[in-house]
């Protein structure tokens, strides 16, 4: 079950914003009661989150361009995205999925962040193709808990640590010497 809608403090702790931010948005009327907050019965300002995270989403398309990468020899371009890794420390669980932007990794974040009963980090995310998280599930199959969910193992982290030195699909080919050389 996902929270929609939450306290201030709590808004201010998974989005960045202050608190002082969010009651100016208010008192100034930039965001409005019943569309981007409600009024608890006891009083309290609840914010949206679900409104917050289409608002962030449409904020990154105006702002980015959409990323293009070289997958091939034939150098055809692609719309790219962001395979992302997401801990959850308590059981040593990894997410490892696909967005299309980088605003889109942390409001999936967010999300999951909200959703969770424990401590949620987001270790990394690297720019390539949607087939590359594929690649990365096909790969580390024998750690998979439950959908993209995996258990942390030295292979996630030495790719972790790989892509950030030499890129998502460099350190792939490091661990399945038989994904193409391209």
């Amino acid at each position: 079950m996902t929270t929609r809608h939450v306290l201030i403090p709590r808004f201010c702790e998974l989005t960045g914003y202050t608190d002082k931010a969010v009651r100016r948005k208010i008192e100034d009327g930039v965001w409005q009661e019943n569309k981007e907050w409600r009024r608890a019965p006891d009083g309290h300002v609840m914010i949206d989150l679900e409104w917050y995270v289409n608002y962030m989403n449409s904020e990154i398309k105006k702002a980015d361009p959409p990323l293009v990468l070289m997958v091939s020899n034939r150098r055809e371009p692609y719309a790219g995205g962001f395979v992302y890794f997401i801990m959850q420390r308590e059981t040593k669980s990894v997410k490892i999925g696909f967005s299309s932007s980088k605003m889109g990794v942390h409001a999936r974040f967010l999300s999951l962040k909200t959703a969770s009963p424990s401590a949620l980090e987001l270790l990394a995310y690297f720019p390539c193709h949607y087939s590359h998280e594929r690649l990365v599930h096909k790969i580390l199959a024998g750690k998979r808990r439950a959908g993209e969910w995996f258990q942390w193992c030295n292979k996630i982290e030495h790719l972790i640590e790989s892509c950030r030195s030499i890129g998502l699909r460099e350190s792939l080919r490091t661990l399945d010497a038989s994904l193409p050389v391209a």
